[in-house]
């Protein structure tokens, strides 16, 4: 079950299975979790630092008697159309120095230093999409400062969902990655969320 507004998230006092799975990586964890799911089972995992594990206040696991089990949902995106692929933390869509329309989907607040997600959680069934036709390039420098402290929003050129499906046509092919990971140019995303997917063990 998904998490409910200002309710304790992770369960204490479950003990990992044996050969719990480790994945190196944000994108690696979304894969083995999409691979379990498509395979009818739910991932036990844990996770190199990474997005995810900022996400829970952790630069690294914790030690194993302390670790907490949390529910987390897996985010999905169509590319042009194309197969769906996963992702546990982002999708950014962007050109270099974000100039021009961009967009990203949050499940997890964090993108390295960048807490470009205020309000995503990992387990609320949705993801929260900021996107832009563009900005100025003063206000991209002013709101650059403010990325590390989420304080880049409200701002009246920067649209904000918080939606289990989102769906988006850029005026032409705009860089996207998932967790960090380039998948090439589209003008076309479409992005939801998978709840509760899989257990990550931190």
């Amino acid at each position: 079950m998904t998490i409910s507004r200002g309710a304790p998230w992770g369960d204490e006092g479950v003990d990992a299975p044996a050969g719990l799975i480790r994945a190196g990586s944000d994108a690696e964890l979304a894969r083995l979790a999409a691979q379990a799911e498509a395979g009818g089972r739910r991932l036990a995992a844990e996770v190199g630092p990474g997005d995810v594990l900022r996400t829970l206040g952790l630069p690294n696991a914790r030690p194993p008697a302390d670790r907490l089990r949390y529910s987390v949902d897996l985010g999905w995106a169509s590319l042009g159309g194309g197969r769906p692929l996963p992702f546990v933390a982002h999708l950014c869509a962007h050109r270099p120095l974000w100039r021009g329309p961009f967009a990203v989907a949050m499940n997890s607040p964090w993108r390295g230093s960048w807490y470009l997600g205020p309000r995503a959680h990992p387990n609320d069934g949705l993801l929260d999409v900021t996107w832009s036709d563009g900005l100025a390039p003063r206000q991209r420098l002013l709101a650059r400062r403010r990325l590390a402290t989420g304080t880049h929003l409200p701002h009246p050129d920067l649209r904000v969902e918080r939606v289990a499906r989102w769906h988006h046509r850029f005026p032409r092919a705009v860089p996207v990655s998932l967790d960090g990971q380039g998948h090439g140019s589209h003008q076309e995303i479409e992005v939801w969320a998978s709840p509760d997917s899989f257990w990550l063990f931190a």
